[in-house]
């Protein structure tokens, strides 16, 4: 029932009380981040229904804002797991990240299989 988008929005989020959603989103690392941390990549599948891409979005505003080295990078399908042939590509691009960052290494990887949504679906409910 966890992978039933439809039953898992119902059975855990559907009829929560607006003191436990608030409680809920002042959770968010969101509204921890700091400019004095590490860098951060975020890579997210607009289908995820585990979690969703506003979650992401709300990090990678704060991290910006908080003039963090962060970088945002969507799929269009994948799911939670990037699954749907995606997990090449996401992997791909987390090594690159990770070369960059940890080894001083530029590399050039394309991301053909990256999107950019149009801000409406992405837009972070919580600023």
């Amino acid at each position: 029932s966890l992978w039933n988008s439809e039953q898992l929005i119902t059975t855990n989020f559907n009829n929560l009380s607006p003191d436990v959603v608030d409680a809920l989103n002042s959770a968010s690392p969101s509204y921890f981040v700091g400019g004095n941390t590490t860098p951060v990549r975020l890579i997210h599948a607009m289908n995820d229904i585990l979690a969703p891409p506003a979650a992401s979005s709300c990090f990678y505003n704060a991290a910006t804002s908080a003039s963090r080295d962060s970088s945002m990078l969507w799929f269009g399908i994948g799911g939670h797991l990037f699954d749907s042939g995606t997990r090449v590509h996401a992997d791909a691009q987390m090594v690159n990240w990770f070369d960059k960052h940890l080894k001083g290494v530029e590399s050039e990887l394309a991301c053909t299989a990256c999107v950019t949504p149009a801000p409406a679906q992405i837009a972070c409910p919580w600023n």
